[in-house]
């Protein structure tokens, strides 16, 4: 597991925003107008802050290519900062009908996805850009259209490498002993559990708030994404290891799938493919590769473990790989078979030398 080292960017300040209409030609207005005649309006709920380069950026140039793929007969009101409803609630919005597109993190919901759950083990991959979140996302197909049978499920991608930030030094895991953390999911809840740590169950909106009052030591985060939501400003030491990535996806309520018309259908489906996965995972990882050195350059200290240190953390996966295999055979599958197919799908990827 290698450390990054990369060059600065400008810092992003959280803000609320209203609601956005985003319409084919990429323009955003704050204000919502009335979709063109017979345009099927489609709402798009998440939770990330207005200012997460997600929606700032690479939200809009999907929703912009599928309004112009429909020849606008869809048009996309975009809802962020939990506006439709809490983060961890968004699966069952899309499959209720509260949003028509819903962004969610898969590990919000333990246990309800035990396929998808295997991109929550450490270490598996050392750089997302480089194991292909088009690998990923081809590879869980296979299992998406039951595991989440409730909705049409659209796409998955990774979001940057997490590492631990933290209000105090960490570098091995005795430090780990006694810690409170909020941690992303069950699997890596399970993991520092085994070190000592206990978690602090709440949404990534959340964390600055229970970091800054002292209800937890620590996060599990990506490097850039803590600055749009503040927390750069309560933490100030970060464990130089890339420990995981999260897993996020894109689901949709079938029967407003169902509900549109041919052509409408055809630009969503031709949106919903590992290839879009891919785009919009690199769009996120251009901007998370900028903020280990912003961190830096703000005066925070990175704490660089020994090479026993770190592998010391490594070795500590089995247990949960084993639990995930575990899981994955009482859903019905081979785990070891499906875990030895994802590696094999990353190992593919171009980028490894294939």
């Amino acid at each position: 597991m290698r450390c990054r080292r990369h060059g600065n960017s400008p810092r992003e300040e959280t803000t609320m925003m209203t609601t956005q209409k985003i319409a084919a030609g990429g323009a955003v207005a704050l204000a919502i107008a009335a979709a063109p005649a017979g345009a099927t309006e489609l709402r798009f709920a998440n939770w990330l802050p207005a200012q997460h380069v997600l929606n700032t950026t690479v939200f809009p140039a999907w929703i912009d290519s599928l309004v112009e793929a429909s020849g606008g007969e869809i048009e996309v009101a975009v809802f962020p900062a939990r506006q439709l409803g809490a983060a961890g609630d968004h699966y069952d919005m899309a499959a209720n009908g509260i949003a028509d597109i819903a962004f969610i993190n898969t590990g919000y919901q333990p246990g309800r996805f035990p396929m998808v759950g295997v991109a929550e083990l450490p270490f598996l991959i050392d750089d997302p850009v480089t194991a292909e979140t088009e690998a990923f996302d081809g590879w869980y197909r296979e299992y998406a259209e039951e595991e989440m049978s409730e909705v049409k499920f659209c796409l998955t991608f990774n979001g940057g490498l997490y590492a631990l930030h933290s209000v105090e030094p960490v570098v091995s895991i005795g430090d780990i002993d006694g810690m409170r953390i909020r941690l992303p999911n069950r699997t890596l809840a399970n993991y520092f559990g085994a070190m000592g740590a206990t978690n602090i169950q709440i949404s990534a909106p959340e964390s600055r708030e229970a970091l800054e009052r002292g209800v937890a030591d620590a996060i599990l985060f990506p490097w850039a994404s803590l600055f749009p939501f503040g927390i750069n400003d309560v933490v100030q030491n970060h464990l130089d290891i890339d420990m995981a990535f999260n897993n996020f996806a894109f689901v949709m309520n079938q029967a407003t799938y169902d509900g549109l018309s041919d052509r409408a259908k055809a630009a969503v489906d031709s949106h919903c493919t590992s290839e879009w996965a891919a785009r919009i995972s690199s769009g996120w990882l251009a901007v998370e590769a900028d903020g280990r050195q912003r961190l830096i350059d703000d005066g925070h200290t990175i704490n660089v473990p020994s090479a026993e240190q770190l592998q010391a953390f490594q070795d500590a996966v089995e247990p949960v790989r084993n639990e995930w295999l575990a899981a994955a055979e009482d859903a019905g599958y081979d785990g070891q078979a499906a875990y030895d197919a994802l590696i094999e799908a990353f190992a593919q990827t171009p980028a490894n030398g294939n």
